[in-house]
């Protein structure tokens, strides 16, 4: 179960727990009135732990929006979408667990929304296939995860960081400029690859 945050930064938002079915008792459902099958998504957020915990709040309010809209208007023949959650906290170690508590303890998935944090996907990416699961991210803009023959069932909805690099130089030549100094930060240095 995951954690319950102040309510200083959950004043609008349900708690944590109503992300979806909480144990094997409530998933067990096949079919609903409508006689749909239901297909589990698995979704990952950064929920605490990480300064994209209100962001991660927002995803996850946006995906369950999503779901019901989906549902609502039947949008998918026979089929009705559940989703149920868990917590990265922006974190590879805790992501991956995350992972596994879903693949274990819950019913089988049909795809993972998340990670947030590239870092997190990038370890994830490379073991859901696997599973034969594909995994959607709606916020990790590393270039790497682009690479197919490593993350061959990864997708995004947000576009990788270098993508911005035809623009970048398009306003450099624009200004011909010949001198240009760029400060990143290398966020992977302290990953395992």
């Amino acid at each position: 179960m995951l954690p319950v945050p102040s309510t200083a930064t959950t004043t609008s938002q349900d708690p944590p727990e109503t992300c979806g079915p909480s144990d094997i008792g409530d998933v067990e459902l096949v079919t609903d009135e409508l006689n749909r099958r239901t297909v589990y998504i698995g979704g990952l957020f950064a929920l605490s732990g990480s300064p994209y915990a209100s962001e991660g709040y927002s995803k996850l309010t946006a995906a369950r929006l999503a779901i019901k809209h989906v549902n609502e208007a039947q949008l998918i023949p026979g089929i009705q979408l559940k989703m149920f959650c868990n917590n990265t906290q922006c974190d590879s170690g805790v992501g991956i667990d995350a992972f596994f508590d879903m693949i274990y303890r819950k019913p089988g998935m049909t795809m993972l929304l998340g990670a947030h944090c590239s870092s997190v996907s990038k370890s994830l990416a490379q073991v859901v296939p696997l599973w034969n699961l594909v995994m959607v991210s709606y916020a990790s803009t590393s270039p790497a995860l682009s690479d197919r023959k490593l993350f061959p069932t990864f997708f995004r909805t947000e576009a990788p960081d270098s993508s911005h690099n035809a623009a970048r130089r398009a306003f450099i030549q624009y200004f011909d400029w010949q001198n240009v100094a760029v400060l990143y930060q290398d966020q992977e240095m302290f990953s395992l690859r």
